[in-house]
Protein backbone atom coordinates (compact mmCIF):
# COMPACT_ATOMS: atom_id res chain seq x y z
CA UNK A 1 0.00 0.00 0.00
CA UNK A 2 1.56 3.09 -0.67
CA UNK A 3 2.53 5.74 1.37
CA UNK A 4 0.30 8.98 2.02
CA UNK A 5 2.16 12.61 0.75
CA UNK A 6 3.47 13.81 3.35
CA UNK A 7 1.58 17.20 4.46
CA UNK A 8 5.09 19.06 4.83
CA UNK A 9 6.41 17.85 1.75
CA UNK A 10 9.21 16.07 3.13
CA UNK A 11 10.98 12.82 1.63
CA UNK A 12 13.35 10.50 2.40
CA UNK A 13 15.22 10.65 5.69
CA UNK A 14 13.83 13.95 6.21
CA UNK A 15 10.57 11.86 6.96
CA UNK A 16 12.68 10.21 10.38
CA UNK A 17 12.96 13.88 11.67
CA UNK A 18 10.09 15.55 13.21
CA UNK A 19 9.42 18.64 11.15
CA UNK A 20 9.98 21.61 12.95
CA UNK A 21 7.29 24.01 14.33
CA UNK A 22 7.81 27.36 12.59
CA UNK A 23 6.04 28.96 16.24
CA UNK A 24 8.91 27.26 18.31
CA UNK A 25 11.53 29.88 16.66
CA UNK A 26 12.13 32.61 19.05
CA UNK A 27 13.38 34.80 16.56
CA UNK A 28 9.75 34.50 14.71
CA UNK A 29 7.61 37.03 16.20
CA UNK A 30 10.09 39.10 15.73
CA UNK A 31 10.50 38.82 12.05
CA UNK A 32 6.85 38.82 11.59
CA UNK A 33 7.16 42.37 13.30
CA UNK A 34 10.07 43.35 11.12
CA UNK A 35 8.68 42.19 7.84
CA UNK A 36 5.57 44.08 8.70
CA UNK A 37 7.39 47.20 9.61
CA UNK A 38 9.75 47.29 6.69
CA UNK A 39 6.81 46.39 4.35
CA UNK A 40 4.74 49.02 5.43
CA UNK A 41 7.59 51.92 5.34
CA UNK A 42 8.95 50.91 2.24
CA UNK A 43 5.71 50.96 0.35
CA UNK A 44 4.58 54.29 1.81
CA UNK A 45 7.92 56.21 1.68
CA UNK A 46 8.69 54.80 -1.94
CA UNK A 47 5.30 54.03 -3.05
CA UNK A 48 5.74 50.46 -4.80
CA UNK A 49 3.95 47.66 -4.46
CA UNK A 50 6.29 45.69 -1.97
CA UNK A 51 5.82 43.31 0.96
CA UNK A 52 7.90 41.35 2.89
CA UNK A 53 7.77 37.74 4.69
CA UNK A 54 9.52 35.83 7.04
CA UNK A 55 11.23 32.42 5.18
CA UNK A 56 9.98 28.96 6.24
CA UNK A 57 11.89 27.10 8.11
CA UNK A 58 14.82 25.71 6.39
CA UNK A 59 14.67 27.60 3.64
CA UNK A 60 16.10 30.46 5.26
CA UNK A 61 19.43 30.13 3.01
CA UNK A 62 17.66 30.79 -0.10
CA UNK A 63 17.04 34.32 0.78
CA UNK A 64 20.58 35.20 0.28
CA UNK A 65 20.67 33.64 -3.63
CA UNK A 66 25.10 33.10 -3.34
CA UNK A 67 24.56 32.37 -7.20
CA UNK A 68 24.11 35.58 -8.72
CA UNK A 69 26.77 37.03 -6.67
CA UNK A 70 28.39 38.32 -2.83
CA UNK A 71 25.56 41.12 -2.91
CA UNK A 72 26.32 44.03 -0.31
CA UNK A 73 26.27 43.95 3.51
CA UNK A 74 24.87 46.98 5.54
CA UNK A 75 26.33 47.66 8.78
CA UNK A 76 24.32 49.21 11.69
CA UNK A 77 25.43 50.25 14.77
CA UNK A 78 23.50 51.28 18.11
CA UNK A 79 25.05 51.68 21.77
CA UNK A 80 28.45 49.39 21.07
CA UNK A 81 26.57 46.70 19.30
CA UNK A 82 26.14 46.19 15.96
CA UNK A 83 23.60 44.57 13.10
CA UNK A 84 24.13 43.34 9.29
CA UNK A 85 21.85 43.62 6.68
CA UNK A 86 22.15 41.33 3.49
CA UNK A 87 20.87 42.25 0.31
CA UNK A 88 21.14 39.42 -1.95
CA UNK A 89 22.00 40.29 -5.89
CA UNK A 90 18.52 39.54 -6.98
CA UNK A 91 17.14 41.60 -4.11
CA UNK A 92 19.51 44.97 -5.08
CA UNK A 93 18.31 44.08 -8.91
CA UNK A 94 14.53 44.41 -7.98
CA UNK A 95 14.95 47.50 -6.08
CA UNK A 96 17.31 49.29 -8.19
CA UNK A 97 14.29 48.39 -11.32
CA UNK A 98 11.34 49.30 -9.16
CA UNK A 99 13.23 52.55 -7.93
CA UNK A 100 13.52 53.80 -11.59
CA UNK A 101 10.34 53.00 -12.86
CA UNK A 102 10.22 49.45 -13.73
CA UNK A 103 6.87 47.57 -13.31
CA UNK A 104 7.75 44.35 -13.59
CA UNK A 105 6.16 43.69 -16.89
CA UNK A 106 10.07 42.95 -18.71
CA UNK A 107 11.84 39.32 -17.78
CA UNK A 108 13.76 40.17 -14.27
CA UNK A 109 17.17 41.06 -14.49
CA UNK A 110 19.78 38.04 -13.38
CA UNK A 111 23.35 38.64 -13.86
CA UNK A 112 25.94 37.11 -11.80
CA UNK A 113 28.30 39.71 -10.53
CA UNK A 114 28.78 42.29 -8.00
CA UNK A 115 27.14 45.29 -7.27
CA UNK A 116 28.41 48.09 -9.66
CA UNK A 117 28.95 51.56 -8.06
CA UNK A 118 25.21 52.98 -8.80
CA UNK A 119 23.70 50.37 -7.56
CA UNK A 120 25.65 50.67 -4.54
CA UNK A 121 25.15 54.35 -4.39
CA UNK A 122 21.23 53.72 -4.61
CA UNK A 123 21.26 51.28 -1.96
CA UNK A 124 23.44 53.12 -0.08
CA UNK A 125 20.17 55.91 -0.25
CA UNK A 126 17.99 53.81 0.88
CA UNK A 127 20.20 52.42 3.74
CA UNK A 128 20.00 55.22 5.50
CA UNK A 129 16.16 55.07 5.83
CA UNK A 130 16.15 52.08 6.90
CA UNK A 131 17.63 52.45 10.09
CA UNK A 132 14.17 53.77 11.28
CA UNK A 133 12.31 50.39 11.05
CA UNK A 134 14.96 48.32 11.69
CA UNK A 135 15.05 50.56 15.11
CA UNK A 136 11.40 50.35 16.09
CA UNK A 137 11.15 46.12 15.07
CA UNK A 138 14.37 45.87 17.63
CA UNK A 139 13.40 48.66 20.23
CA UNK A 140 16.91 49.97 19.88
CA UNK A 141 17.06 53.64 20.01
CA UNK A 142 19.91 55.25 17.66
CA UNK A 143 20.22 52.39 15.39
CA UNK A 144 22.40 54.02 12.41
CA UNK A 145 23.85 52.97 8.62
CA UNK A 146 27.05 52.99 8.84
CA UNK A 147 28.25 51.81 5.63
CA UNK A 148 28.30 48.51 2.81
CA UNK A 149 30.63 45.79 2.79
CA UNK A 150 30.98 43.18 -0.20
CA UNK A 151 31.67 39.98 2.36
CA UNK A 152 29.63 39.23 5.59
CA UNK A 153 31.17 40.29 8.60
CA UNK A 154 32.31 37.85 11.47
CA UNK A 155 30.08 38.28 14.03
CA UNK A 156 32.07 38.82 17.40
CA UNK A 157 29.12 38.20 19.72
CA UNK A 158 26.11 35.58 20.00
CA UNK A 159 23.26 36.93 17.03
CA UNK A 160 19.91 36.06 15.95
CA UNK A 161 19.58 35.20 12.37
CA UNK A 162 16.47 36.25 10.82
CA UNK A 163 15.85 36.01 6.67
CA UNK A 164 12.89 37.73 5.15
CA UNK A 165 11.55 37.39 1.27
CA UNK A 166 10.95 40.54 -0.37
CA UNK A 167 8.30 40.99 -3.33
CA UNK A 168 8.68 44.16 -5.46
CA UNK A 169 6.85 44.49 -8.56
CA UNK A 170 6.27 40.88 -8.87
CA UNK A 171 9.53 39.86 -8.38
CA UNK A 172 10.73 37.95 -4.99
CA UNK A 173 14.20 37.93 -3.91
CA UNK A 174 15.70 37.69 -0.42
CA UNK A 175 17.65 39.18 2.67
CA UNK A 176 18.85 38.70 5.78
CA UNK A 177 19.49 40.37 9.23
CA UNK A 178 21.80 39.49 12.01
CA UNK A 179 21.32 41.05 15.09
CA UNK A 180 22.86 40.97 18.61
CA UNK A 181 20.52 37.83 20.16
CA UNK A 182 20.20 40.51 23.35
CA UNK A 183 17.81 42.85 21.13
CA UNK A 184 15.25 40.28 20.86
CA UNK A 185 14.69 40.78 24.69
CA UNK A 186 14.88 44.61 24.34
CA UNK A 187 12.39 43.67 21.12
CA UNK A 188 9.72 42.60 23.31
CA UNK A 189 8.75 46.44 25.02
CA UNK A 190 7.81 49.21 23.00
CA UNK A 191 8.09 50.68 19.43
CA UNK A 192 10.33 53.80 19.15
CA UNK A 193 10.61 56.35 17.29
CA UNK A 194 14.51 57.57 16.05
CA UNK A 195 14.06 61.48 14.07
CA UNK A 196 11.71 62.93 11.19
CA UNK A 197 11.30 60.66 8.15
CA UNK A 198 12.66 62.06 4.82
CA UNK A 199 11.52 60.53 1.08
CA UNK A 200 13.79 58.38 -0.54
CA UNK A 201 13.53 61.09 -3.05
CA UNK A 202 15.52 63.28 -0.64
CA UNK A 203 17.97 60.86 0.11
CA UNK A 204 18.74 60.36 -3.47
CA UNK A 205 18.84 64.00 -4.19
CA UNK A 206 22.45 64.35 -1.91
CA UNK A 207 24.09 61.50 -3.48
CA UNK A 208 26.61 62.82 -5.40
CA UNK A 209 27.10 60.11 -8.42
CA UNK A 210 30.09 60.84 -10.93
CA UNK A 211 29.26 61.60 -14.26
CA UNK A 212 31.72 60.77 -17.05
CA UNK A 213 31.78 61.26 -20.86
CA UNK A 214 33.35 58.43 -22.74
CA UNK A 215 34.52 59.29 -26.54
CA UNK A 216 35.29 56.92 -29.45
CA UNK A 217 38.18 54.87 -28.51
CA UNK A 218 41.21 54.04 -30.68
CA UNK A 219 43.01 50.93 -30.83
CA UNK A 220 47.05 51.55 -31.15
CA UNK A 221 49.85 49.15 -31.26
CA UNK A 222 51.16 47.64 -27.91
CA UNK A 223 54.76 48.82 -29.44
CA UNK A 224 52.97 52.61 -29.37
CA UNK A 225 51.83 52.13 -25.90
CA UNK A 226 55.13 51.15 -24.54
CA UNK A 227 57.56 53.85 -26.06
CA UNK A 228 54.33 57.05 -24.86
CA UNK A 229 56.40 59.64 -22.66
CA UNK A 230 55.60 62.85 -21.31
CA UNK A 231 55.08 65.45 -23.80
CA UNK A 232 53.81 63.33 -26.80
CA UNK A 233 50.64 64.03 -28.30
CA UNK A 234 48.35 61.27 -29.48
CA UNK A 235 45.36 62.19 -32.27
CA UNK A 236 41.99 61.21 -30.95
CA UNK A 237 39.73 59.18 -33.42
CA UNK A 238 37.22 61.65 -32.31
CA UNK A 239 35.95 64.57 -33.99
CA UNK A 240 33.33 67.56 -32.80
CA UNK A 241 30.94 65.41 -34.43
CA UNK A 242 31.44 62.23 -33.22
CA UNK A 243 28.75 60.96 -30.67
CA UNK A 244 29.84 59.85 -26.80
CA UNK A 245 28.81 57.75 -23.96
CA UNK A 246 27.28 59.50 -20.89
CA UNK A 247 27.73 57.26 -17.67
CA UNK A 248 26.63 57.67 -14.42
CA UNK A 249 28.52 55.85 -11.69
CA UNK A 250 30.52 53.46 -14.22
CA UNK A 251 27.03 53.10 -15.76
CA UNK A 252 26.05 54.08 -19.58
CA UNK A 253 22.94 55.80 -19.89
CA UNK A 254 22.89 58.26 -23.02
CA UNK A 255 24.10 58.83 -26.44
CA UNK A 256 25.32 62.16 -26.48
CA UNK A 257 26.80 64.96 -29.19
CA UNK A 258 30.20 67.14 -28.54
CA UNK A 259 29.62 70.62 -28.42
CA UNK A 260 31.12 73.72 -26.72
CA UNK A 261 29.69 76.97 -24.48
CA UNK A 262 31.89 80.13 -23.15
CA UNK A 263 34.84 78.26 -24.17
CA UNK A 264 33.85 74.82 -21.66
CA UNK A 265 32.64 71.57 -23.58
CA UNK A 266 29.33 70.25 -23.72
CA UNK A 267 27.09 67.20 -24.47
CA UNK A 268 23.61 67.05 -25.56
CA UNK A 269 21.74 63.77 -24.47
CA UNK A 270 20.33 62.47 -27.81
CA UNK A 271 18.57 59.13 -26.82
CA UNK A 272 19.00 56.65 -23.89
CA UNK A 273 21.21 53.43 -24.33
CA UNK A 274 19.02 50.11 -24.61
CA UNK A 275 19.59 48.61 -21.05
CA UNK A 276 19.21 45.21 -22.81
CA UNK A 277 22.77 45.89 -25.22
CA UNK A 278 26.68 46.55 -24.45
CA UNK A 279 26.81 50.60 -25.56
CA UNK A 280 28.99 50.60 -28.26
CA UNK A 281 29.81 53.45 -31.25
CA UNK A 282 28.23 52.45 -34.60
CA UNK A 283 30.95 52.06 -37.67
CA UNK A 284 28.27 54.32 -39.30
CA UNK A 285 29.34 57.03 -37.04
CA UNK A 286 30.62 60.32 -37.64
CA UNK A 287 34.95 59.76 -37.52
Amino acid sequence: MPRPPDPHGRRGLALLLRPRDPESDPARPLAQALARRLGADLARRLGLKIAFAPCEAGAADEAEEPALGRGLHGRYVAGGRAAELGLSQAAIYDLVEALFGGDGSSPPYREARDPSQLETLVCEALAHDLAEPLSEAFAVDGLAFDGFETNAPAPVEETMSIALRMRVNGRESGLRIRAPAVWRRASAGAPRRVGPRRTLAEALAVIDTPLRVVLRERGRPLADVADLREGQILPLAATARSPAILEAGGAPLFYCALGQNEGRYTVQIERLIDAGAAPAFDARDPQ
